[in-house]
């Protein structure tokens, strides 16, 4: 029991529970953090969908460079700025996909550039770009 001097007198004072204010208090502090923790899981899981998407952006541009590296070094020049297809994931993500054949300054390197141009879903509609450079040389053997 807690013992209260008024005036030099004694009083008794119960404590029987919380007062309004400090409910009120917790309950607010309590809001605050959760909506921070809410938060905090709508941006990794928006973030997951864009690596996602990133993921099978870069599959398809490793596929679609490693048929590339098969076709004749003299048909290369043929592939700058055609578009390629990207499946399923195109028309889920309003993306385009084009190849470029850039010539270097050696005779038998050609640079080759892939560039995938998608939008991400959810509430942060964005355009998202990504891209991958490799070097073709005209390999014929060694003597």
């Amino acid at each position: 029991m807690l013992r209260i001097r008024f005036f030099g007198k004694k009083k008794r004072k119960e404590l029987r529970g919380l007062t309004l204010i400090e409910v009120v208090t917790a309950v607010g502090i309590l809001a605050f953090c959760l909506s921070g923790l809410l938060l905090t899981y709508m941006n990794l899981a928006w973030m997951s969908d864009v690596t996602r998407d990133f993921t099978v952006a870069n599959n398809a541009m490793q596929a679609r460079m490693e048929e590339i590296r098969r076709y004749p070094f003299a048909n290369l020049s043929l592939l700058d700025n055609q578009t390629f297809d990207l499946g399923a994931f195109a028309a889920a993500n309003n993306a385009t996909a084009v190849s470029r054949v850039f010539d270097t300054d050696y005779a038998d390197l050609k640079q080759v550039r892939l560039v995938i141009t998608f939008h991400s879903h959810g509430e942060q509609n964005r355009t998202f770009t990504t891209d991958m450079v490799t070097l073709i040389t005209n390999f014929t053997g060694v003597n």
